[in-house]
């Protein structure tokens, strides 16, 4: 059939280990201190005053537990489907997995779309904002080259510049807030009176508004495990990588908000917590030109480690997709010598960079993509909690108690019901995202023939999961 795959070659399709768990750190951190977050936290701050740190402690406790019903089910299903393969081996019945599985993993792709989008604007406008060079189409066009090439020469040569991005994201933004916290900027000394006589000067109401753009500073903790294929023991490096990324993004953002809140109140000057790189205007305040442009490089890094990370874990899915021949065949290719999945990174690219060309507006992008994750991840914990109940018998190299999953739902509903009121339509609109791919996945999937569904995996297959060891030696 046109849509299957011919003679598969395996030096063609295959994957090999060569990450552990620092590249999984760097993932991790990589993908979620993005210039969005970076904007997003600043917005956030401007809305709600230090009772954003309130919003940041649910953000933050959501996406760990999304984060370790992630890596339990990455570690059962060790392959780089991530939503695809964690949803079609959750089901008995072969058609009924494959079309879940197919429609669950487009929805995924496509709202990383808007978010993708949002983090370029973010990117590119602080680039502009602090450089006065080039336009944000230029700024967008120079990211895009860079991580597709890094990616395009393979993992452990995208991972390492990941770890050196990284270390520039996050010594930035610690350094601006203990560099204001210490008395070095030019906005005087520190003012902690904020933090005792107003904490929460909206209420709970402010902090509610804000709370999808706390959820937002952590969401990307699981975008390590389509990359679960090229980990050495993920049942270890996984959840150890992940851990120590998500302390280092909250400690991170905690000084930062701490510090500078503590010289530039928001109470008093709103204004410039707001916008598409509000981290620009707030540097130039604090630190002058120099601050501008070394917190406009830091931007860059940012865009440019999250865009690598997304470009090195979303190609997979698709790429896991093809290779069962669930999508075009082409998308099953891999580069001989650097191993990359290098049609689905292409494709990927392109998606990815559509929605900007409908909305400049960072925050409504990012408001949008959470609804739809936040969906992704209710579905995550509930096939985690499914699993256990009706296959217990899987072997489970990382679990946790099944209680925690359970509070991760409540959670994720209370943030769906107080964060968007008002915008309950973006709610609506991710369903509906999800019933329309569900929609395409039943019409494509009805072209197959039931011999060719047979030669899928699903978990009829999946008794005894596959040893997720292996002796290869990573790169740490």
């Amino acid at each position: 059939m046109w849509y299957q795959m011919a003679s598969q070659e395996q030096g063609d399709t295959e994957l090999e280990r060569s990450i552990g768990w620092k590249g999984v750190t760097a993932s991790a951190i990589g993908l979620v201190v993005a210039s969005t977050t970076f904007a997003g936290n600043f917005n956030g701050f401007g809305a709600a005053g230090p009772g954003y740190f309130l919003a940041l402690l649910i953000g933050f406790t959501v996406n760990v537990l999304v984060m370790f019903a992630y890596f339990e089910l990455a570690t059962m299903f060790p392959k780089a489907g991530q939503i695809f393969e964690f949803t079609k081996r959750s089901f008995t019945n072969k058609r009924t997995a494959i079309v879940l599985g197919v429609g669950t993993a487009l929805a995924y792709w496509i709202a990383l779309a808007f978010a993708t989008s949002g983090e370029f604007i973010a990117g590119a406008s602080a680039m502009v904002q602090s450089t006065g060079f080039g336009s944000v189409l230029l700024w967008i066009l120079i990211i895009n080259l860079i991580a597709i090439g890094l990616n395009l020469a393979g993992l452990r040569l995208a991972v390492a510049v990941e770890i050196i991005l990284v270390i520039i994201m996050v010594g930035v933004r610690v350094l601006l807030g203990i560099g204001a916290l210490a008395g070095l900027s030019q906005a005087g000394p520190p003012d902690l009176s904020l933090y005792t006589t107003n904490f929460a000067p909206g209420g709970f109401s402010a902090i509610a508004s804000v709370t999808a753009l706390a959820v937002f500073s952590f969401v990307g903790l699981e975008f390590s495990t389509p990359l679960v294929e090229e980990i050495v023991e993920p049942g270890k490096n996984l959840p150890k990588g992940g851990v120590i990324g998500v302390i280092a993004v909250l400690f991170m953002t905690v000084v930062m908000g701490f510090g500078i809140m503590a010289v530039l109140s928001p109470l008093n000057q709103p204004q410039i917590y707001t916008g598409n790189a509000p981290q620009i205007k707030i540097a130039g305040i604090l630190f002058g030109t120099s601050g501008e442009i070394v917190v406009g490089i830091a931007s860059f890094a940012a865009t440019l480690g999250t865009v690598i990370v997304l470009y090195a874990a979303i190609p997979r899915i698709i790429y896991a997709m093809a290779r069962e021949d669930l999508l075009p065949s082409f998308l099953a290719k891999v580069h001989p010598r650097s191993k990359a999945p290098w049609a689905a990174i292409i494709v990927t690219a392109i998606l990815f960079n559509i929605p900007r060309l409908f909305s400049g507006n960072v925050v409504t992008l990012v408001n949008a993509s959470v609804a739809v994750w936040l969906l992704a991840y209710l579905w995550v914990f509930a096939l985690a909690i499914k699993l256990r109940y009706t296959h217990p018998e899987l072997n489970r190299p990382f679990s946790m108690n099944i209680g925690v999953y359970i509070i991760g739902i409540g959670l994720i509903l209370l943030v769906l019901w107080q964060a968007y009121k008002g915008s309950y339509q973006l709610i609506v609109i991710g369903l509906l995202l999800f019933a329309l791919s569900i929609l395409f996945s039943v019409i494509w999937t009805s072209f197959m023939e039931e011999t060719d569904l047979n030669t899928i995996e699903t978990l009829t297959d999946a008794r005894v999961s596959p040893s997720t060891t292996n002796q290869d030696h990573p790169e740490d």
